[in-house]
């Protein structure tokens, strides 16, 4: 077989990768594996990939496969015969969490902004100016850059981002925006995002205590003014996700619907 110009590709500074090896005379296996020990949903593209029937030969495009990475063993994708062209196609998308998440509705979320009356819902569930599709049960609380922003609910840190340094009221500027995202018992992510610039106060994989201090607000992605974006999330295939409704333990600010 040919040498490989590349047989790994990773992605999100490491946290899974693709990796090509021989299968046959002619085929290379595609497999993917997570380096870090945290969930992660995806999705591969590419037309050179393509299904190996066991019995027989002939090979079947497939040109997406779904991976769900719940644990550390390496998921076979499917095949391809000419591994320069497979990664010259291939393209990625992904969410981290789980796939099997069930929000667990009964659960108490606390106030990411403290105290809590001080801080005013200036989006809510439904909100026309962006809290739709996916990301209709949000919430957006208005809060001056630097509030300290406060875990609704304790979980793993399973990602985060602090070099943002932009905003504006446009979505070409959401992929500035700083964030962290914690991974609950029940699957579900809480997402807190528009950090300021190198304000997140936790580490990936570190865990955290429902109250405990994980970051400051800020202004950055897309934001027209400086607030905490806060929601629960579900991941999906195809960088997809879902928000799903929650409540706060103190019923006076629970979000409007």
């Amino acid at each position: 077989m040919p040498v490989l110009a590349k047989d790994i590709g990773c992605f999100d500074n490491r946290r899974f990768c693709f990796e090509l090896s021989p299968s046959t005379s002619s085929l290379y296996l595609v497999s993917v594996q997570r380096k870090v020990s945290l969930p992660v949903v995806l999705t591969l593209y590419s037309d050179k990939l393509f299904q190996l029937h066991s019995d027989t030969s002939e090979l079947t495009p497939q040109f997406h496969a779904n991976a769900f990475l719940n644990t550390d063993e390496s998921v076979p994708l499917g095949v391809t015969e000419d591994p320069n062209a497979f990664w010259a196609s291939m393209r990625v998308k992904w969410t981290v969490g789980r796939l099997d998440a069930n929000h667990d509705s009964d659960y108490p979320y606390f106030s990411p902004l403290q105290p809590a009356d001080s801080y005013h819902i200036v989006q809510g569930f439904n909100g026309e100016f962006s809290h739709s599709g996916p990301s209709r049960y949000a919430l957006d609380f208005a809060a001056p850059i630097g509030t300290p922003v406060l875990a609704a609910r304790e979980g793993i840190v399973i990602d985060m981002k602090e070099d943002g340094t932009k905003g504006g009221p446009t979505p070409d500027f959401a992929q500035y925006a700083n964030y962290v995202a914690i991974l609950h018992t029940d699957g579900t992510t809480g997402e807190y995002y528009h950090l300021k610039h190198e304000g997140v106060a936790v580490t990936l994989g570190q865990t955290v205590q429902r109250g405990q201090l994980i970051g400051y607000t800020g202004n950055t992605g897309f934001s027209s003014l400086p607030h905490l974006h806060f929601g629960i999330y579900v991941a999906k295939y195809h960088g997809k996700y879902v928000s799903v409704p929650f409540s706060f333990a103190d019923t006076s600010i629970n979000p409007p619907h």
